[in-house]
């Protein structure tokens, strides 16, 4: 589907996402719950509204980081940062019954953006889409596809070529 996707000409990007996932993680004694996201090296290309705040965004080569939301950097019950970019943390998913775990490096933050459709990354941290890949064992399937237009004026064109290609 991404290669139909990306064969439309008025798309000029498009990357696959996994979502609609969650984890645990614990800092300081205290646990968290919070969405997980699987991005590309795209992600932050194409959704401009996402700014790293400190440290860099997911590359093509990395397999253990993870870029973390403000909230989740700094909670609002806190006055300071309980975790910075070069920290590690353990995040813990269940995956058909099975409780499995993976420690990653904090190498992003991102800027605070306030949610969007219920939805709010500033609580969310996001890891490589090939990790979230094979920590869920979906093998290379993806929830979403986030695709880039040139302009406002292309979008509608990008739309039908979209539901051309794939049907609605």
């Amino acid at each position: 589907d991404l290669e139909i996707i990306d064969k439309v000409p008025s798309i000029e990007e498009v990357t696959p996402i996994i979502a609609n996932k969650f984890c645990e993680f614990t800092v300081r004694g205290r646990t968290f719950r919070t969405d997980l996201y699987g991005i590309t090296n795209k992600y932050l290309e194409i959704n401009k509204n996402n700014k790293i705040k400190e440290g860099r965004g997911i590359l093509r080569t990395d397999t253990s980081a993870v870029i973390i939301g403000s909230h989740i950097s700094q909670p609002l019950d806190e006055d300071e940062q309980i975790i910075e970019v070069g920290d590690r943390i353990t995040i813990k998913v269940s995956v058909m019954g099975e409780e499995k775990e993976a420690t990653l490096r904090v190498v992003g933050i991102l800027d605070e953006t306030g949610s969007s459709f219920g939805t709010s990354l500033d609580d969310s941290i996001a890891i490589p889409l090939r990790t979230a890949q094979q920590l869920f064992e979906v093998g290379g399937e993806f929830d979403f596809a986030l695709a880039s237009t040139s302009s406002i004026e292309a979008v509608e064109e990008a739309v039908q070529g979209i539901e051309e290609k794939l049907g609605d």
